[in-house]
């Protein structure tokens, strides 16, 4: 955790050598379904929130708020995941980039009537098609690891498809 910090802060000094581009709002809102994989591999459905600052044509990060919903053989719990999101685009043409995202945050995990504190660590990679203006649509695959506090590490392969605005 402490090593991703560190790269989120290196890449936002990063962003002095872009300081003649303009820097512009970014939402987006994001669906994704993941299927559990590992020894506690559990399917998750989620919907999530993120808004941030476009610092140049290459660089993004933002915060990020959700709801996941995990499912495994008749059982179920709710998770409010609250992240920081960092993702790295590289422009193939005009009306595509491809990207590498990390998400890192806190989970808040809501199971048989008790709360379980965690942590999650999400890599993916995808591909954002530009729309018109500022409007595009992403798509990405990552690997979810979430890992709370009686000691269940969660994982899933997942695939999240979102609208930015």
């Amino acid at each position: 955790m402490k090593k991703t910090l560190i790269l989120i802060v290196a890449l936002l000094m990063v962003n002095v050598a872009f300081a003649q581009n303009k820097i512009s709002y970014q939402g987006e809102v994001n669906v994704g379904y993941g299927i559990g994989v590992g020894d506690y591999g559990v399917d998750k459905l989620s919907v999530h929130v993120l808004n941030g600052i476009r610092f140049c044509p290459y660089f993004f990060a933002g915060v990020g708020v959700g709801y996941d919903h995990y499912s495994k053989s008749g059982d179920s719990a709710s998770a409010i995941p609250l992240y920081g999101n960092a993702k790295g685009y590289l422009p193939v043409s005009k009306r595509t980039e491809l990207f590498v995202s990390l998400d890192c945050g806190y989970n808040i995990l809501f199971a048989n009537s008790t709360t379980y504190n965690g942590y999650l660590v999400v890599p993916a990679v995808g591909a954002q098609f530009k729309l018109e203006g500022k409007k595009a649509l992403n798509v990405s695959l990552g690997y979810d690891i979430n890992r709370f506090t009686q000691g269940n590490k969660m994982r899933s392969l997942g695939l999240k498809v979102g609208f930015v605005f």
